[in-house]
């Protein structure tokens, strides 16, 4: 709560004067209605309509404020809690992303902030409400007789104390729903992902009962979560309906023949402004912490991002080093003895069956998995980022034009996008179409080769290719593979399941890994004799 009023000040003390001006203005109500109730006799007097009149507009007026005074102050706490979750995101390094559930940042950036507004902002607020409300209540009762004011305050003092005792399991209660909901919507997720598969092979039967266990235990998180919600606001209400009768008979004990019944109707009145306050701050409050552990969450969320990002290089990247025993993610070693050196220019194969290391390889090259022991122009702790261009096996496109999906923060001419796609082999493809839309109907291979274009559009110097023609035939990726490795101006480093014999010719040492480490460096003539049956199956 200090975080949300410290970033929206201005908002908040906005909103709480209007609102204690709104209570004021109730104070008003009842000594008015005490008033008329005196006067029925003669109640068309000049003053006392225009008393009415005055109470009528300016209750209008205050509660059109207050409308637009909390409606403002939860558009800028939205603003911020999404602000506030996407810096966070984007301050995470690839790792501490990946551990990321998608399930969970899914809603934690839609459902979570609605139910944050909802059921934490919003209830903030009207307690605001509600104290100010007790407050000039109190001081009236004080001035008419202290024993109701006491009485008023020992009933209070129980509904809070029977709702202080239920705080610890509602806010239980709330974390089992957030758990329920998220394995709900990992649940639909993996249904949406596996449909061709559970058509496959017959596994409706079987998919159904996971996705009705699944919903099954977010609904009856949600019931037991209500249900206990519902049974404590049924106990504050007749906690309440005990202390307003209690007043009722208090004061016609303690002033029986001696108040007019004006006054009586005021203190009667007023005697709601503190009653009613009291169960409605219990059910509020109840809410609130039920909401808590949300917003908590999300608030921390940015203490999880990770440290700040090295410093780019200072001019162009001439060496790449690894000189390391170990690379490690966590406690699991993904790499060993690995000693090479990478240099401006040349190109480099990197070769060797399915989960030897290969790709860690490269993702720690480029710094995604930290390492101190990769040193760029012989310094450990920079990045090269500016001067590096990706082509991973996860083809990442953006809901924007075929256009801006090649050419990203580059500006780039129309011509000069056409001359891209005609390069890799795309000009069937309209630069204008939104990839939301085109996304589905593009082929493996013409994914790739948007991928390859932009490699094109951005002009930088260093290229790591992560089996970036893996989806393309045969005659396509000799052509597009030579175009990208003859190019004696940029540095590539390739991996390669089944190398193109043809185009290793362009490379000038290929590199064999296996079980995490590096088994041999050797030029291409020396590779194709020592690989001479898988030469021959690739040729």
């Amino acid at each position: 709560m200090k975080i949300l009023m410290t970033q929206n000040r201005k908002g908040f003390l906005l909103a709480i004067l209007a609102i204690v001006f709104h209570s004021m203005l109730m104070l008003f109500q009842a000594t008015l209605l005490g008033l008329v109730f005196d006067h029925l006799d003669n109640v068309t007097q000049p003053w006392l309509l225009a008393l009415i009149g005055a109470y009528i507009a300016l209750t209008l007026g205050c509660s059109l404020y207050i409308d637009f005074a909390k409606e403002s102050l939860k558009r800028d706490i939205r603003r911020f809690l999404l602000e506030k979750g996407v810096h966070a995101y984007m301050h995470m390094d690839e790792l501490a992303f990946e551990k990321q559930d998608m399930s969970a940042c899914v809603n934690t950036m839609t459902t979570e902030v609605d139910l944050v507004i909802e059921q934490y902002v919003t209830p903030l607020l009207n307690t605001f409400g509600l104290a100010a409300s007790i407050v000039l209540s109190s001081v009236y009762f004080l001035f008419l007789d202290w024993r109701m004011l006491a009485f008023l305050y020992a009933g209070s003092a129980l509904t809070f104390a029977i709702n202080r005792l239920c705080q610890p399991r509602l806010a239980k209660n709330q974390k089992q729903i957030l758990r329920a909901k998220s394995d709900w919507i990992a649940t639909l997720q993996g249904f949406y992902r596996n449909f061709s598969t559970i058509k496959d092979y017959g596994l409706e039967e079987r998919e159904s009962e996971a996705l009705a266990r699944s919903s099954d235990g977010s609904v009856q998180a949600h019931f037991r979560g209500g249900l206990e919600l519902a049974n404590l606001d049924s106990v504050d209400l007749d906690i309440g309906m005990a202390m307003f009768f209690g007043l009722l008979i208090l004061c016609g004990t303690l002033f029986s023949g001696t108040i007019s019944p004006g006054l009586a109707i005021t203190a009667i009145q007023l005697s709601n402004s503190i009653v009613d306050p009291i169960i409605n701050f219990t059910t509020i409050w109840n809410r609130l912490n039920a909401s808590r552990p949300v917003l908590e969450r999300f608030l921390a969320m940015e203490t999880t991002a990770s440290a700040p990002e090295p410093l780019a290089i200072d001019g162009p990247v001439e060496t790449i080093e690894i000189d390391t025993p170990v690379v490690k993610v966590g406690d699991k070693a993904l790499l060993h003895d690995i000693h090479l050196r990478f240099e401006k220019g040349k190109k480099y194969m990197i070769v060797g069956p399915s989960g030897c290391g290969k790709t860690t390889l490269l993702r720690t090259l480029k710094g995604a998995i930290p390492s101190s022991d990769v040193r760029l122009n012989g310094k450990a702790g920079l990045s090269m980022k500016a001067q590096l261009c990706v082509v991973g096996q996860h083809m990442a496109l953006f809901p924007w034009t075929l256009a801006q999906n090649i050419a990203l923060n580059e500006p780039a001419a129309p011509s000069t996008i056409d001359a891209l796609l005609a390069q890799v082999h795309l000009s069937h493809l309209d630069p204008g179409r939104l990839m939301r839309l085109d996304n589905d109907t593009l082929s493996g291979g013409e994914l790739q080769r948007v991928q390859l274009a932009r490699v094109l559009a951005q002009h930088r110097p260093w290229l790591f290719l992560d089996e970036a023609f893996s989806a393309l035939d045969h005659e396509t990726t000799c052509r597009l593979e030579a175009m990208y490795v003859a190019d004696p101006d940029r540095s590539v480093i390739s991996i390669c399941h089944k190398p193109v014999m043809k185009n290793l010719k362009y490379y000038d040492k290929i590199i064999t890994m296996e079980s995490g480490t590096v088994q041999s460096v050797l030029d291409p003539a020396a590779w194709k004799q020592k690989n001479g049956a898988l030469a021959s199956s690739a040729a």
